[in-house]
């Protein structure tokens, strides 16, 4: 149990994906002070250039802050492999924690054929290339873009107050056989790293093509980094 006393937290993704690590936060800390950016007019982030991202990141990172903000988190992992080193710059008064692919745990689970699912701005990246050079020594690991599917969950997700629901539709189902159905190999795979928070909404489905794999997503991570800085800065 922490006691986040009176810091707030900003937390902002492109659209409704972030709302899984928000719940995460908020079971990982409860009481957590919380204040969401639903960016769902960018949405998706992953196929912006870096220059358009980090214009739109900053200034929502502005907003939060005026809101009173100290933590910010990046709930996107192509907003953090695309900007945080910038943001740290631009607000150095603000402490920020990114969400990155979770390529280290399934490293750490032992795991020897990862296969990463994210956003073409992720799988392109700088900071996922040396992810996976630094936590990769025995560990083969294979990046699937996947263009157009935090789009589809976007628009399969409604929010109803604090209730999140997903409405399952033919076009994601779609989009999923294509993306994962003539996988080579895809009976090796031990792991799969969601890459994207929107992808969470539909752990389920991604599973029924990898039933013997396990599944990994940062949001626990970012939640106890969260609980970290914060007893840190009290």
């Amino acid at each position: 149990m922490y006691d986040m006393k009176d810091t707030i937290v900003g937390v902002f993704d492109s659209g409704v994906g972030g709302l899984t690590t928000v719940d995460t936060i908020r079971t990982e800390i409860p009481g957590a002070q919380i204040i969401y950016h639903n960016d769902h007019i960018h949405c998706p982030y992953g196929e912006r250039s870096k220059t358009e991202l980090l214009r739109i990141t900053s200034k929502i990172v502005q907003n939060l802050k005026e809101q009173g903000a100290e933590v910010i988190v990046i709930a996107c992992n192509t907003a953090t492999t695309q900007c945080i080193h910038e943001l740290r710059k631009l607000f150095p008064d603000l402490s920020f924690i990114g969400t990155e692919p979770a390529i280290k745990l399934a490293c750490e689970a032992k795991c020897k054929n990862i296969l990463l699912m994210a956003t073409p701005g992720t799988v392109k990246s700088v900071r996922t290339k040396e992810i996976i050079t630094t936590c990769t020594k025995d560990a083969k690991v294979t990046l699937l873009p996947c263009p157009v599917l935090a789009k589809l969950i976007e628009d399969a997700v409604v929010v109803n107050g604090d209730k999140v629901i997903f409405q399952n539709n033919d076009m994601l189902q779609t989009r999923l056989a294509d993306l994962l159905g003539s996988l080579a190999d895809r009976d090796t795979f031990d792991a799969v790293v969601l890459g994207c928070t929107h992808y969470v909404y539909i752990e389920s489905y991604i599973r029924k093509y990898f039933p013997q794999a396990e599944m990994f997503n940062g949001n626990l991570g970012v939640a106890k980094q969260v609980a970290r800085v914060v007893n840190n800065s009290l």
